[in-house]
């Protein structure tokens, strides 16, 4: 596929898929891309998965975790799970080895987590 002259360093094959684009590509694509072609799909077949959100207590907080690459998506908390009682978490996430994270204090009865896109 190259060469730098010589036929010693040359190769030969074919490429199967060859994407450009003119952005960084978020690990959630890589990851639906690389998984799209071991399952021998091509790009355009590929598909993203969700982000994950884990949440841990400990010393009378939560902390929330997600992938820092969640961009496009809000944390939002409720105390139920009625449509109309989730609200935007409003303390800003920060950034801690590439991982969005948001804590904030318990608060007494249940409370729900989502990101929603």
């Amino acid at each position: 596929m190259g060469s730098s002259g010589s036929s010693n360093e040359s190769a030969y094959g074919a490429v199967d898929d060859l994407g450009m684009w003119t952005r960084p590509l978020s690990q959630a694509e890589l990851i639906g891309i690389y998984q799209a072609g071991l399952k021998g799909k091509g790009v355009p077949q590929a598909t993203y998965p969700p982000p994950s959100l884990a949440a841990v207590a400990a010393s009378g907080n939560v902390t929330l975790v997600y992938p820092g690459w969640a961009k496009g998506y809000t944390l939002e908390a409720s105390p139920g799970l009625s449509p109309a009682s989730w609200g935007t978490v409003s303390i800003a996430p920060g950034i801690v080895n590439g991982n969005s994270t948001v804590t904030m204090p318990i608060t007494p009865g249940a409370q729900f987590f989502r990101l929603r896109h």
